[in-house]
């Protein structure tokens, strides 16, 4: 049986963080599932929403939101690629691409990888969308 950390370890750490990540690694899962979104500026981080909250109760939607501002508003937002990297190779990751989420920066971030000695099999991708998943497999086709 495989053991997936769904959003990371969401009942123990605020989901899709770092935080959460790691804590479902100390917690032995063989693979963590994280939703990713994409900034205006075209990085992709980690959340399940389409916008987050700001404290003043305003909606800021990720996708017309540069990195930096949401950052302002929501420090714990993390970027994909700096996610990948803290897992150093101890868990599978399962990126679940949201369906405005375009391929091609998810694709680039994972050949950046490959191209620095991750194995493919370090790797799943999960879509709603029929076309990013085959777009994905276009590009990385052993995905």
């Amino acid at each position: 049986m495989k053991i997936i950390g769904h959003r990371g370890a969401r009942g123990l750490s605020p989901e899709n963080t770092i935080k959460s990540v790691e804590t479902a690694i100390k917690h032995g899962v063989d693979e963590v599932e994280i939703d990713v979104r994409i900034t205006k500026d075209q990085v992709v981080v980690l959340h399940h929403d389409p916008a987050v909250i700001d404290p003043n109760g305003r909606e800021l939607v990720i996708r017309q939101t540069t990195y930096a501002e949401l950052m302002r508003h929501k420090p714990d937002l993390a970027a994909l690629d700096h996610v990948i990297r803290s897992t150093a190779h101890r868990a599978r990751i399962m990126i679940e691409l949201k369906p405005d989420v375009p391929a091609k920066p998810v694709v680039r971030i994972i050949k950046d990888r490959l191209s620095r000695g991750w194995r493919i099999e370090e790797f799943s991708v999960a879509s709603r969308s029929f076309s990013i998943l085959k777009a994905m497999q276009a590009e990385l086709p052993d995905i």
